[in-house]
């Protein structure tokens, strides 16, 4: 332990403190969000296929619920929730093909796939933001 403190103490301050921020930050990479943006994904279509509107709700950024007003908000995952079953739609027959993540890391763009009646076919993609350390749709 005493030739470590003595190495330790030969070094410039600078050196040390950037030695002790380096270790204590891990390198200051922002984990990978996207399988988190995924599994949320699938969550919230997952919920649409079967047609529980109240779940969904839960999926929605925060603000655009309070600006919208829940009775709006159902509405409109409503229309999302009957087009899936309109189509006979099952959780396999939505796909993620691609999460871009913005680089300050705060949204990202979902792009995904439906198939329907065997046919796979790109869909607009969505954009999911990050609010409180959770990923939530922001239509």
């Amino acid at each position: 332990m005493e030739k470590l403190f003595t190495y330790f103490s030969r070094l410039p301050a600078w050196l040390l403190v950037l030695l002790v921020f380096f270790v204590g930050c891990g390198g200051g990479k922002p984990a990978d969000p996207t399988n988190d943006i995924k599994a949320r994904f699938q969550q919230f279509h997952g919920h649409l296929i079967k047609g529980e509107i109240d779940p969904s709700l839960g999926f929605l950024e925060p603000e655009f619920m309070t600006k919208r007003g829940e009775a709006s908000c159902k509405g409109a995952l409503k229309i999302m929730s009957d087009s899936y079953k309109t189509n006979a739609t099952k959780d396999e027959d939505v796909r993620v093909d691609k999460i871009d993540p913005s680089k300050s890391g705060t949204s990202a763009k979902v792009f995904y796939s439906r198939q329907v009646k065997k046919v796979w076919g790109a869909v607009e993609p969505e954009k999911w933001v990050l609010v409180g350390g959770k990923w939530y749709y922001s239509p």
